[in-house]
């Protein structure tokens, strides 16, 4: 490495330091006040060094509207709080005495964050943006080893946990370990293909987009095979982390930019369908709505509200005290973010969570069970909502209506197998659903190889399936049919 740059090793390893005290006083702010007082005397000095900067109060500070019928900070109220958050942190690291390269390095970030003010109220050029030189490259797919925490029930290994509007009569329906195309007037399932460890977030241009961590990764059904290389040039943006700090970086101009909101990497994420829009929670619960640009949108909280359920016969009216009683201790009581969009049509945010769906603040309506995955259409005036045994398509213009619903027990078959003693437990239908999808793929693989099998996560030590268990895995899964249909359920008359 040192050779690349053109450095001497031997010279490296040689040092000792000693240089360190003396250029620490030669450089940052106090020297430089030290060398302009000795240059051109101490009034011409304090001239050329900016001690304070006038800001106005919150309450006048400029606004900027956006789509969404929301009001952000824009360029020169965001430029003003990162430049007293800057300044904040550098005074109290200076109380802390903090090493000398800590405190310099936070001194260019005020010097920064000064320039960002000046520029955006038009009062120097805008400074240089950071950008990074190589964008990460397109995921590896499906993780076929079990991920952390192994499922412990049968339930888990074949919830719903992601959905995305592939065209107005198509959709991807993704469980832990497989994605499924659903045909949403028949219910048909043209194709699957293993997705293990992956979060289904949305399909642009014939690409279904998934993400790993930091990482996105690409599927092409129609070539049935997954991107390497560079991303699409249709996902425009990727995320960054550089100590426990989270950033998203434009691929377009490969400008990074931080998420403010977040004290911390996010562990949730869901895009809009065309994914020019975000959101992302961290592990302490804070977030918000960002632009793929980094500017914040909107805040994630929402108040509690009373509002009416959709039910199966597709009536929208009011629980009965009863109902709402179990439903608050049931399919109510998990909240969470599963899927939002920016309606242009009524200049208003969309989303599904905590149970129901939302524009702007107001929830419209519930539905009677617990919510898994969701999924607007790009318009954001139809909405999949799926649960542990249905999938709901509704319209929500001019009025929410219930279009189709959808039984998913065929689903479950292909990933768990008839009901019974028979079954195998959840580890090893886990291992053997991360590397193989379904049961049907199992069902192609004999039993010494799926013998091999790591029912453990990769964070724990290897827990081979073993011959005996992995030959009741084999004779489990030939029983199991491909799913060619969903059921439609209709209602009851």
């Amino acid at each position: 490495m040192y050779a690349a740059l053109g450095i001497d090793a031997e010279a490296v390893e040689r040092d000792d330091k000693s240089w360190q005290d003396e250029a620490y006083a030669n450089t940052g702010p106090a020297a430089l006040e030290a060398a302009l007082t000795a240059r051109v005397g101490p009034e011409a000095a304090a001239r050329l060094l900016v001690w304070r900067v006038p800001v106005p109060p919150v309450s006048e500070r400029p606004l900027e509207r956006r789509p969404g019928g929301v009001l952000v900070a824009g360029a020169r109220s965001g430029s003003l709080a990162e430049l007293l958050r800057a300044a904040v942190r550098l005074r109290r690291l200076i109380e802390l005495h903090a090493p000398p390269i800590i405190e310099h390095h936070d001194s260019l970030v005020v010097q920064r964050a000064l320039q960002a003010v000046l520029a955006a109220w038009d009062a120097s050029e805008a400074p240089a943006p950071t950008c990074d030189r190589e964008l990460p490259a397109a995921g590896r797919g499906p993780n076929e080893a079990p991920v952390w925490p192994v499922p412990e029930t049968h339930a888990q290994l074949a919830t719903p946990r992601g959905l995305a509007f592939v065209a107005a009569d198509r959709a991807v329906l993704a469980t832990p370990t497989a994605s499924f195309e659903v045909d949403l007037r028949t219910g048909a399932l043209p194709r699957w293909w293993p997705s293990a460890g992956l979060s289904l977030m949305t399909c642009l241009e014939g690409n279904v987009l998934y993400a790993a961590g930091w990482d996105f990764s690409c599927y092409e059904p129609a070539r049935g095979r997954w991107c390497s290389g560079a991303l699409p040039a249709c996902v425009p943006f990727v995320f960054e982390e550089l100590q426990e700090v989270s950033f998203v970086v434009e691929t377009a101009t490969g400008r990074r930019h931080r998420l403010d909101a977040l004290g911390d990497y996010p562990v949730e994420l869901r895009v809009t369908p065309c994914a020019r829009y975000l959101a992302a929670r961290d592990k302490h619960g804070d977030g918000a709505v960002y632009r793929f640009d980094g500017e914040l949108q909107l805040p994630l909280e929402l108040y509690g509200q009373h509002v009416p359920a959709m039910w199966p016969e597709g009536q929208l009216r009011d629980p009965t005290e009863e109902e709402s009683d179990r439903l608050d201790d049931t399919a109510w009581a998990e909240t969470g973010l599963e899927a939002l969009v920016l309606c242009e049509a009524r200049d208003a945010w969309r989303r599904v969570q905590d149970g129901g769906v939302v524009e702007a603040t107001t929830m419209l309506f519930r539905v009677p069970f617990a919510i898994t995955a969701a999924a607007f259409d790009s318009s954001g005036s139809e909405v999949l909502l799926a649960g542990e045994a249905e999938l709901w398509h509704l319209a929500l213009d001019p009025e929410p209506r219930l279009l189709a619903r959808f039984d998913l027990q065929p689903l479950r078959a292909m990933l768990l197998g008839p009901e019974g003693r028979s079954r195998p437990r959840a580890d090893a239908l886990n291992a053997a659903l991360c590397r193989h999808g379904t049961l049907v793929g199992v069902g192609d693989v004999d039993a010494a190889e799926l013998a091999r099998l790591n029912t453990a996560s990769t964070f724990d030590e290897a827990k081979p399936l073993g011959l005996r268990r992995a030959r009741t895995l084999a004779a489990h899964a030939q029983g199991v049919k491909r799913a060619r249909k969903l059921p439609r359920l209709y209602p009851p008359r």
